[in-house]
């Protein structure tokens, strides 16, 4: 048996320990298999291997791998790498059978909790191929995509040192595929997604294939690319049967449309981060719901004061239950905001059209309309709802022709 146990040393400064203890140290120079115990010790990072290995040309091990890190950032900072050192990336801890094969190594029966967030699979590293391959599957209790998504740098960089070195993600192939039981993506609480994270020479796709959400199913995806310089982006989210009022809170004071709804959004343009992505992108927006109901909303009292002639803050319409029958819009995304040329809302008996702008970044709404009953579509009144979201009002306008 040999040990190898040096103390007191230093890296990029960290104190670090490591352990080396190998069974049969003749047998292992030869080319033989030996047991080995290695431990490696340091603030940022802590692992150890307990198995058999052997030097020979095709490297080989087969054992069991703990691994520990407080901050995957902190991690990677320490050791240089550029790939993700400014991502907000939390704790990370590994169980696994580790194994190689023709030069790769493949974590077996792996356990992995991200942030306090446990994950069941494998994986597998081809470390000697060019880009790096990176692959596996694995299976969340539950996921956060929007710190998954801000844990890659899939934005434009243009630092010098990108500029001159190029994206870190170049350096890697990456096909992940993910499962959750449950997942959040801002405020929705998504249940049974299945998804993929896939870099493909810098290129970026962020696929969620399918999830339930309010008793209906999405699905969506992120795909970023070009060079550094110049990243774009192409997005889409479609929803089916998707009961709208599940995801706002009980106590909201506007009108709450519960009923199914289908949707598809469309976005392409810049990307430099995702913020600005959404304030530039263009692309387009189609929705349908019903039959059901609008809470917080009388359609009867909104309608006479139309009729009336009255000049009213449209959340003095905000109470009561109205019935509807359908409700349509087609809009042009563009700038921040969503430009409606076809919106229309059947009520019993009434049937009223939108159509102008709703800046969705600043929450301002500039929507012309019509309402005419169903029955005599001549008898019609023309109206403007102008202002912000919180407290718009209702003015009497001719239609525009």
């Amino acid at each position: 048996m040999a040990v190898l146990k040096p103390t007191g040393a230093f890296w990029r400064g960290e104190s670090v320990n490591f352990n080396i203890d190998v069974a049969t140290p003749l047998l292992l120079a030869s080319g033989g298999t030996s047991g080995l115990d290695f431990v490696f010790a340091s603030a940022p990072l802590s692992f150890q291997f307990n198995g058999d290995t052997n030097l020979a040309s095709d490297f080989f091990a087969d054992g069991k791998l703990l691994l520990n890190a407080a901050s995957i950032s902190r991690v990677l900072s320490w050791s240089a790498a550029p790939m993700i050192a400014n991502a907000d990336m939390g704790a990370l801890e590994i169980s696994a059978r580790l194994t190689t094969a023709n030069s790769k190594l493949n974590f077996g029966d792996l356990k992995l909790s991200l942030d306090n967030n446990p994950a069941t699979g494998t994986f597998e590293i081809d470390p000697l191929s060019t880009p790096v391959k990176l692959s596996g599957t694995l299976a969340f209790e539950s996921l956060d995509f929007d710190s998954l998504a801000q844990a890659l740098p899939m934005g434009q960089d243009d630092s010098p040192a990108n500029v001159a070195n190029g994206s870190p993600l170049r350096g890697i192939d990456l096909d992940l595929r993910l499962s959750a039981e449950s997942a959040k993506a801002g405020h929705w609480p998504i249940t049974s997604v299945a998804g993929t994270i896939r870099v493909d020479n810098g290129d970026v796709l962020l696929d969620l294939g399918n999830g339930n959400l309010a008793g209906g199913e999405i699905a969506g995806s992120l795909h970023v690319v070009g060079p550094e310089s110049a990243r774009v982006a192409a997005f889409k989210f479609s929803a089916r049967n998707v009961m709208a009022d599940q995801l706002i809170k009980p106590e909201a004071a506007f009108p709450i449309i519960s009923a199914p709804v289908q949707m598809q959004i469309d976005l392409g343009g810049g990307f430099k981060d995702w913020a600005s992505f959404i304030s530039s992108a263009q692309g387009s927006l189609k929705a349908e719901a019903g039959p059901g109901t609008i809470r917080n909303f009388s359609a009867d009292s909104f309608v006479a004061a139309i009729r009336n002639g009255q000049i009213f803050a449209l959340p003095e319409s905000y109470s009561g239950l109205s019935a509807f029958e359908s409700a349509t819009v087609s809009a042009d995304l563009k700038q921040g905001a969503a430009i409606i040329d076809a919106g229309e809302l059947l009520l019993a008996g009434q049937r009223i059209m939108l159509a102008g702008a709703v800046p969705y970044l600043s929450g301002g709404v500039a929507l012309n309309g019509l309402i005419s009953a169903q029955s005599d579509p001549e008898s019609s009144a023309s109206f403007f709802v102008g202002g912000s979201w919180d407290k718009p009002f209702v003015t009497l306008v001719p239609w525009p022709q």
